[in-house]
């Protein structure tokens, strides 16, 4: 059996209601609360001054967007070919890289004309038009929305890219520290190693140049420590002619006997590989 569920309605509210005059409320309230248009677009607007002078104009709101400067023109009503061409000449006067138009309701013409100026202008050039809505629940206090009616080319990838920048930034540090760290302490091998002509050839390669073997992972690969640059001892046969470089482990220099060493990777304890080493010299 199921029971019904009320839920609430969501409706629009006037946004005079809570801003009755552009200049003396919306503007003032804007420039506090840039962040919630900035998250809107997918931009780190902050505000850098309130009816920023352009010769005998002022501009509503000059923001930056990182070190990019932006324009913002707010208009309540009905966009019109006045704010249009205001917004042309703040942006041109401050050189700015964003454009945004805010208005109460947006005319398909003004859209249009946004839309045009972003597929025509460079990539460095970007405007946006944004409607200001007011949301209420029931009898809730009304709440801010920002509906965006025209973006630049790609705008939503852009977003989506952005709100992942951090989550990316800081696994690839992660990530570049970790194998950073392989880099830089492990040696790289470019010689053929032995086993793959045969183990056959070991023999005679080592009494020449001394054993090709790989290196171990700790103390488990192979049985046996080499003696005077021989195989090693227990029937290991794979242990012979490693080397340890200085660092690993907490120990510095090399363990050797007779010709025999012990490599460690980053990780592996050298005092437990190098007690190995010394238990197993004086097996027969």
């Amino acid at each position: 059996m199921t029971t019904k569920q009320e839920l609430s309605t969501i409706k629009n509210v006037d946004i005079r209601e809570a801003w009755p005059n552009e200049a003396a409320n919306f503007t003032p309230w804007l420039a506090e609360h840039i962040s919630e248009l900035g998250e809107a677009l997918g931009l780190d607007l902050e505000s850098t001054g309130v009816e920023a002078p352009v010769g005998n104009y002022k501009l509503d709101i000059l923001a930056r967007d990182r070190d990019r400067p932006v324009a913002i023109e707010n208009q309540l009503g009905e966009t019109d070919h006045t704010h249009l061409g205001q917004l042309l000449t703040y942006m041109a006067g401050y050189d700015a890289s964003v454009a945004i138009w805010i208005a109460g309701k947006f005319r398909d013409e003004h859209r249009e004309a946004l839309d045009l100026l972003n597929r025509r202008t460079d990539g460095e050039s970007e405007f946006f038009g944004v409607v200001v809505e007011l949301w209420q629940i029931d009898d809730s206090r009304p709440a801010p929305h920002f509906r965006v009616v025209s973006a630049p080319n790609n705008w939503g990838k852009q977003t989506k890219a952005k709100s992942q920048d951090g989550v990316a930034s800081e696994l690839s540090q992660l990530y570049s520290q970790f194998f950073q760290g392989l880099v830089d302490n492990l040696e790289i091998r470019t010689e053929t190693p032995c086993w793959e002509e045969g183990f056959g050839q070991c023999g005679r390669r080592e009494q020449n140049e001394g054993p090709n073997l790989p290196e171990p992972r700790g103390a488990a690969i192979g049985g046996g420590v080499a003696h005077a640059g021989g195989q090693g001892a227990a029937g290991a046969g794979t242990g012979a002619g490693f080397s340890r470089q200085p660092g690993f482990g907490g120990h510095q220099g090399q363990v050797g006997h007779r010709g025999g060493q012990v490599q460690l990777e980053p990780g592996f304890d050298a005092a437990e590989v190098a007690g190995l080493a010394d238990s197993q010299l004086d097996q027969p």
